[in-house]
């Protein structure tokens, strides 16, 4: 398998911890994956990136969705990017996408770009990574065996200081069936935290197995971090949906993270595309519930054109007059 680089990845010697690394399970009514909190820290999480491998979706005849992101924020202020998996009708559509909330509206941006780039078996990379001020980059690839890549990279304007990283797989919302994904794997997941950058394994972490919204069941579960790596997981699919009255996690707290950005992690979904990544509000410092916005996703939709600086190549905010990293004048 060919991989693209976003941006150098850890993969040898590990760097300090941040913080105490703290390894819990819990059960959540909105996601599977990993999420890593600082809130309780007060330290901000300045970039955020993961890799995954596009799971090949069983159709069927009612709707069912899947999303796989990563995520930066706190409660209902995140950035998340991703991909999306809907089937219907005996048909499945592969998507693409964005989100910057409340700043982006509430809805997640299908990312046209990549339309027919993000198919089954091709390798995602995405990132999400602070640049200055209110500036946030959002990045994805997607590439194949051929070392064919394709990319996207827009600009948002966002809240800097935010506490919560995520790798999630989600239900696009709730009371929409889990589809059958089998089972998928993020590797080289690491975040930048106050300027240090370590691995999943070196981060704050908490393990989140999915399950459905009275806890009577597991939808998807999470493995351990591959100790070989320490940067890798995957997540297997158990069911589309609950109750099923075998196995009883009752007794798990649930802390309800978003399916996407956590100091709980958040997420919710798209009629047919989206989204969303984790992280629980830092002023709760706990977890958001899913955000129901993404009835508009799988609609045509453009983003917004990114200008960038002609002296830096750095991402210029909209009708802005200067730079923000080099302060050069906008022409």
């Amino acid at each position: 398998m060919v991989i693209f680089s976003l941006h150098v990845p850890i993969i040898s010697t590990p760097s300090a911890r941040i913080g105490q690394t703290t390894l819990k399970e819990a059960a959540d009514s909105s996601s599977a994956g990993y999420v890593a909190n600082y809130s309780s820290l007060a330290e901000s999480v300045d970039n955020v990136i993961g890799y995954w491998k596009v799971p090949t979706v069983q159709p069927s005849s009612s709707q069912t969705a899947v999303l796989e992101s990563i995520a930066i924020g706190s409660g209902d202020t995140i950035i998340q990017v991703g991909t999306s998996q809907v089937s219907h009708n005996g048909g499945v559509v592969y998507d693409a996408w964005y989100w910057a909330a409340p700043e982006g509206g509430g809805s997640p941006a299908t990312i046209d770009q990549l339309a027919g780039k993000v198919g089954p078996g091709r390798v995602i990379g995405a990132e999400i990574r602070f640049v200055s001020g209110d500036n946030w980059t959002p990045t994805m690839i997607a590439g194949t065996a051929s070392r064919t890549t394709e990319s996207y990279r827009t600009h948002v304007i966002h809240t800097p200081g935010l506490p919560s990283a995520g790798w999630l797989v989600q239900p696009i919302q709730p009371g929409l069936p889990l589809a059958n994904f089998t089972r998928m794997g993020f590797f080289w997941t690491n975040a930048t935290i106050d300027g240090t950058e370590s691995r999943l394994d070196q981060l704050q972490n908490q393990r989140l197995d999915l399950v459905d919204p009275s806890a009577q069941c597991n939808l998807a579960g999470t493995s351990a971090i591959d100790p070989s790596s320490g940067d890798s997981f995957t997540v297997s699919f158990i069911q589309p949906a609950g109750p099923c009255g075998t196995q009883n996690t009752s007794t798990i707290p649930s802390f309800g993270l978003l399916g996407l950005l956590i100091g709980g992690i958040l997420i919710a979904g798209v009629a047919i595309l989206v989204v969303v990544l984790v992280i629980v509000s830092t002023r709760k410092k706990n977890v958001a519930t899913t955000p129901l916005a993404w009835q508009n996703l799988g609609q045509t939709t453009t983003p917004p054109p990114v200008g960038l600086c002609s002296n830096c190549n750095s991402p210029l905010q909209p009708a802005g007059r200067f730079c923000d990293v080099c302060g050069k004048q906008v022409l």
